[in-house]
């Protein structure tokens, strides 16, 4: 599936944001999160990486590439969860942002790799965070914890 040909970034960071309804008590805060561009490159597979030997059992078992992950799921993360426990990958991640306005947005990712202690979200994902004015700094401070995997869901 050749998924990032007929996909805008545009379109696949709109389902992402939301205004946080849900209470969510965090499981880490004071979190540095990241963006990168590497999960929407079609050639990436995901056993090259850090999620690569715990696919099976996991939401990534039937996929691959990163890519094509984005056809079921909003968005891609990777966690220092990941790194230190490979049950991680294949979680729903709810990672939040305030906004220098005061508000404060989630978005839902799919963990597909590992990370030495940040958090990294494909750049739609990073997005849906503070709507593009992050991307000059490349860093946010954020919170995140481990939801239903239904939260990463893309709308049908």
């Amino acid at each position: 599936m050749q998924f990032g040909k007929y996909f805008s970034l545009a379109a696949l960071a709109a389902p992402l944001a939301t205004a946080a309804a849900v209470d969510m008590s965090p499981r880490d805060e004071g979190l540095s999160i990241s963006w990168a561009t590497a999960y929407l490159n079609e050639t990436l597979n995901i056993a090259d990486y850090g999620c690569g030997t715990a696919v099976k059992g996991t939401a990534l078992q039937d996929y691959t590439k990163f890519v094509d992950v984005l056809g079921k799921y909003t968005a891609l993360i990777a966690t220092p969860w990941a790194a230190a426990d490979k049950s991680a990958c294949g979680q729903c991640v709810a990672v939040s942002y305030t906004t220098t306005s005061g508000l404060k947005r989630t978005v839902y990712a799919v963990t597909v790799d590992a990370t030495g202690g940040y958090f990294n979200l494909d750049k739609a994902g990073f997005a849906g965070l503070d709507g593009y004015d992050g991307f000059a700094a490349g860093t946010l401070v954020g919170s995140a914890v481990t939801v239903p995997l239904e939260k990463c869901l893309r709308a049908a």
